[in-house]
């Protein structure tokens, strides 16, 4: 029997190496990689080609965890919200400029988005200034606010009116 090659994602090491020890006891599965961020993950995809993580997935059926599937059916429940494969369009920013404006909202420096993306600095800065004045807006709370309204990002922040 061919084992099944899997690739663990998690920023949380416990998780994973707990998660490995579930796949590993299972006998038919093998874990190629484990990466702490999405990035790190598409790069290891690549290097290791995995077919799946889980038996459903590989008989060809989808599989979200009911959690994962509650948040998305409300999040393209929500007429206001924009769907994520919309964005690109509804906005009119190029996929770096997403990208881009989605690791500055977040709160991420110049010099840890230019690494995340591996472009330059010099190079973050011209999306950035690019960005402000495609959307006229002047400062990076500004970009927070847009990434906000227009579902590149969520807000963490809960406000609580007395």
């Amino acid at each position: 029997m061919k084992l099944i090659k899997t690739l663990l994602a998690d920023d949380h090491t416990v998780v994973r190496e707990g998660l490995r020890a579930l796949l590993l006891a299972d006998g038919g599965i093998d874990v190629v990689g484990q990466a702490h961020n999405g990035r790190e993950a598409v790069e290891l995809v690549a290097k290791h080609h995995p077919d799946v993580a889980v038996h459903e997935v590989m008989a060809g059926n989808s599989f979200y965890s009911p959690q994962i599937s509650k948040r998305l059916r409300d999040h393209y429940q929500k007429p206001d919200r924009i769907g994520g494969l919309m964005i690109k369009k509804a906005t009119g920013l190029t996929s770096r400029e997403l990208e881009v404006i989605q690791l500055v909202a977040e709160g991420h420096a110049n010099k840890q988005v230019a690494a995340g993306l591996n472009i330059s600095i010099k190079t973050v800065e011209k999306h950035r200034q690019h960005l402000m004045d495609k959307l006229n807006i002047h400062d990076t709370a500004g970009l927070t606010r847009y990434a906000i309204a227009q579902g590149i990002i969520e807000s963490s922040v809960q406000v609580t009116i007395v």
